[in-house]
C-alpha cells in the first residue's frame, strides 16, 4: 500500500520539532532586524570604525570634525607608545578609548531611533563592553607579551623588547626573565634556608653565556678570565661552568633581613636564582627609547 499523508489529521511532530521551531523565530527575528538597519550603518563602516580609533567620527561626520578626530587618535597613540609605562602613557590610553568609544556610539546612533533610554543604555554599554573585550585585551596582551613591556627599575621606566630567540643576547646586555619558569624553586615562593624568594620578572644585565667559567674571589668575579668587580651578596670563592642553554645573571633584588640571618643563606638564595635557563626570558631592554636613554642603575 502506498502511504499518504492524511488531509485531516496533521503530521505527528518529530523530535527535532522544538529545536526547528526556535531556529526559524531566530530566523524570522534576524530578517526583521536587517530590515530595520537604517542606510547610515553599513557593515564596512561598523567593522571598520570598531578596529581603527576615531574612523567611526569620521564616516558619521566626514568634515573637519571627523578629520580631527583622527588626527587626534594618532597622536595620543604616539604618545602612548612613545611614553609607555609613565603616567601620561595612561592618560593618552583613556582619552583614546573614550574617543573610540564615543565615537562608535555615535556612529551606530540611528540603530537606536525610537527606542526607550534603557536600551539606548544598553546598546551603548554593549558597544563598550565589545570593544574592550575584542579589541583593546588582545591588543594589550599582544603588545605586553609579544612586543614591548614596560618595567619599573628603581624610580625609572626600562622598556624591554619581547623575544623568543635566545640566541640575541650578548654578554652586557640587559635582560629581564622570570623567577623561575624551568624550576619550581623559587617559582611562586620558594625557601632556601630562612630566605624566602617570591616568583616574579627580574631585571639583571647578562654576565656569561652557557659553557663559560665563572669564578669568585674575594674582591672580584671573573668570566673566562676577565675580572670584575664583586656584586652585592656574591660568594668570595668558588666556580662553576655554566650549564647549556643557561646564562649567569646576578639578580638584583630588594632583600629584608630578620635578626641572625646567615649571609650564606641569602648568598645560597641568590646563587640559585643566578642560573637562568633560556625558557625563563621574557626581553631584552632597549639601550634607548626613542631619545630617550634608559637608566639601569
Amino acid at each position: 500500500m502506498t502511504h499518504h499523508d492524511s488531509s485531516y489529521y496533521p503530521r505527528r511532530a518529530s523530535i527535532f520539532s522544538p529545536i526547528l521551531s526556535y531556529a526559524d523565530g531566530c530566523g524570522r527575528a534576524l530578517r526583521k532586524l536587517t530590515f530595520m538597519v537604517p542606510k547610515e550603518v553599513t557593515l564596512f563602516g561598523l567593522i571598520s570604525g570598531l578596529l581603527v580609533p576615531g574612523l567611526a567620527v569620521y564616516f558619521r561626520s566626514p568634515d573637519r570634525s571627523g578629520k580631527a578626530a583622527l588626527a587626534v587618535c594618532g597622536a595620543l597613540l604616539l604618545v602612548f607608545i612613545v611614553f609607555l609605562g609613565f603616567p601620561a602613557a595612561n592618560v593618552a590610553f583613556t582619552i583614546l578609548l573614550s574617543i573610540h568609544l564615543v565615537g562608535l556610539t555615535a556612529y551606530c546612533k540611528p540603530l537606536f531611533a525610537g527606542m526607550e533610554w534603557p536600551a539606548r543604555l544598553l546598546g551603548g554599554l554593549l558597544l563598550a563592553v565589545m570593544t574592550i573585550v575584542v579589541i583593546y585585551l588582545p591588543l594589550q596582551y599582544l603588545f605586553e607579551q609579544r612586543l614591548f613591556l614596560p618595567m619599573r627599575r628603581h624610580d625609572h621606566v626600562v622598556v624591554v623588547r619581547c623575544l623568543k630567540s635566545p640566541e640575541a643576547i650578548g654578554r652586557g646586555e640587559w635582560i629581564a626573565y622570570r623567577i623561575s619558569n624551568s624550576r619550581n624553586y623559587f617559582n611562586e615562593g620558594g625557601r632556601h634556608g630562612n630566605v624566602i624568594v617570591r616568583g616574579g620578572v627580574n631585571m639583571a644585565p647578562m654576565l656569561a653565556l652557557a659553557g663559560d667559567k665563572v669564578e669568585f674571589s674575594t674582591n672580584s668575579f671573573s668570566v673566562n678570565g676577565v675580572a670584575q668587580p664583586l656584586l652585592v651578596h656574591m660568594p668570595q670563592s668558588g666556580r662553576f661552568i655554566v650549564p647549556g642553554n643557561c646564562w649567569f645573571a646576578w639578580p638584583e633584588m630588594d632583600i629584608l633581613t630578620e635578626r641572625n640571618m646567615p649571609a650564606a643563606n641569602i648568598t645560597g638564595a641568590m646563587m640559585e636564582m643566578s642560573i637562568v635557563h633560556t625558557d625563563q626570558l621574557v626581553g631584552r631592554a632597549f639601550k634607548h627609547w626613542f631619545w630617550r636613554r634608559q637608566i639601569f642603575s
